[in-house]
């Protein structure tokens, strides 16, 4: 059984996979999308046929605010799939429970406030 999930999606072949490069045994690690052909080696890549006829626009919704039609666990990371994962992200979700938080924002690689970034 898994901790926690990690999922993204790629609506008609936007992205380019990025595949886990070191993965986390306790993590699920999901890939939604409307492409049936599309693989992947370290994401478990869910095709939803309930986005076929719908926008672009309304699949990423349909998507994003209904994570947990995919994930199995009650702890679900939402990353935009040019994000690439490169180490577990435990430290985060058991930062995440042990301050019982609802939900965060990523983090900036390089920046702490708003100023810098602007």
């Amino acid at each position: 059984m898994y901790k926690y999930t990690i999922l993204c999606y790629n609506i008609n072949s936007y992205e380019l996979v990025h595949e886990v490069i070191e993965k986390d045994p306790d993590c699920e690690y999901l890939m939604v999308t409307d492409d049936k052909q599309l693989s992947s080696t370290t994401w478990k890549v869910i095709y939803d046929p309930d986005l076929e006829g719908m926008s672009t626009f309304d699949k990423c919704y349909a998507i994003r605010f209904n994570l947990f039609k995919y994930a199995t666990t009650d702890i679900c990371i939402y990353i935009d799939a040019n994000v690439h994962v490169k180490k577990p992200l435990r430290t985060l979700v058991d930062m995440m429970q042990a301050g019982n938080y609802d939900m965060c924002m990523m983090p900036h690689p390089l920046n702490s406030t708003f100023m810098p970034e602007y």
